[in-house]
C-alpha cells in the first residue's frame, strides 16, 4: 500500500479497511480548495483595483498604436500633438500680420488674451476702491490732530498766554493749520515775536497762505500777517499810517488776541 499526494492510499487496500488515511486525504483536498480559493478572490481584487486607478501605468508605459507618426507610447503620442497646435497656432499666426500685431510680445495670441484678463480682474478691484479711502491704492493720506500755538521771542522766551489753541488737517504735503491764541503780557520776551509750534516742518519750495485775525485795543494796528519759516510764522504788523513792521514786543499791543488759518506745504 502506498500512499497518495493528499495521504490517502493506493494500491488493493478496500475502503472500509482504511478509513483514517481516507478521511486525512479529504480534509487535505479541503484545505488546498480554501487556499486556492483565497488566492482567486486577491487576485481578482488587484485586478479590479488596477481598473480603477488612476496612476497604475504612467503614460510613457502604455503602448501606442495609433495616426501619431512617432509615437511609441501614450505620452510621446500626447506630446506630440500638443507640439503641432502650438506650431499650428503660430503658422496661423504668422501668415497674418493683424494675428502677429495682435499677439505683440506673446508667443501665441491666448497667452495675451489672458494677461488681459488678469488686468481686468485688478482693474476691477482697483475700480472698488474710492479716492477718498485713507491709504488706499490710489494714495490718498489724511491726517488731522492739534497744535499747541506758541507766541516767543527769537531767542525761544514765551509771552504770557491766557489762552492757546490749535487743530490742522494734512492732506498729503498740503497742511491747513487753524488756530486761536491770546496773550495778557510779555513776561521776560524781548525783541522780534514769532508764532510757534506749527505742526509740520515746512518746505519753503512751495507757496502757501495765511489769513489772520486780530483783536486788540491797539487802534493805530490795522493788520497783522506772516510768513511761515520753517517750524514757525513770522508775524509783521500794519499800522493805519501804512507802515509794516516785524511784530517785537516793543511795538505790539500786550493784550491782543489773533486767530487765524494757514495753509503751507510740507515735504
Amino acid at each position: 500500500m502506498a500512499l497518495s499526494r493528499y495521504g490517502g492510499v493506493t494500491g488493493t487496500v478496500h475502503v472500509n479497511e482504511d478509513f483514517e488515511n481516507i478521511n486525512v486525504a479529504l480534509n487535505n483536498v479541503a484545505a488546498e480548495n480554501d487556499t486556492i480559493k483565497s488566492n482567486v478572490n486577491k487576485a481578482q481584487s488587484d485586478i479590479d483595483n488596477h481598473k480603477l486607478s488612476t496612476l497604475a501605468h504612467e503614460a510613457q508605459n502604455i503602448a501606442y498604436e495609433g495616426e501619431v507618426s512617432g509615437a511609441k507610447n501614450v505620452k510621446q503620442g500626447l506630446d506630440i500633438t500638443k507640439q503641432r497646435i502650438d506650431t499650428l497656432i503660430l503658422e496661423s499666426g504668422n501668415s497674418s500680420p493683424e494675428v502677429v500685431d495682435a499677439r505683440s510680445s506673446y508667443p501665441v495670441l491666448g497667452g495675451r488674451l489672458n494677461a488681459f484678463d488678469a488686468q481686468l480682474a485688478d482693474y476691477a478691484l482697483h475700480k472698488n476702491n474710492k479716492v477718498t479711502d485713507i491709504g488706499g491704492v490710489h494714495g490718498l493720506s489724511i491726517e488731522t490732530g492739534t497744535w499747541l500755538p506758541i507766541l516767543r521771542d527769537i531767542n525761544n522766551n514765551p509771552l504770557s498766554h491766557t489762552m492757546q489753541y490749535g487743530k490742522y488737517e494734512k492732506l498729503n504735503k498740503k497742511v491747513v493749520a487753524s488756530f486761536f491764541i491770546d496773550i495778557n503780557g510779555l513776561n521776560a520776551a524781548s525783541g522780534q515775536v514769532v508764532l510757534n509750534g506749527l505742526p509740520f516742518i515746512e518746505d519753503r519750495g512751495y507757496v502757501y497762505s495765511e489769513n489772520l485775525h486780530f483783536i486788540s485795543t491797539d487802534a493805530n494796528l490795522e493788520m497783522v500777517e506772516g510768513m511761515v519759516t520753517s517750524s514757525y510764522l513770522t508775524l509783521r504788523i500794519k499800522r493805519v499810517d501804512g507802515s509794516v513792521s516785524p511784530m517785537t514786543t516793543a511795538n505790539m499791543p500786550t493784550n491782543i488776541s489773533i486767530s487765524g488759518t494757514i495753509i503751507y506745504f510740507t515735504n
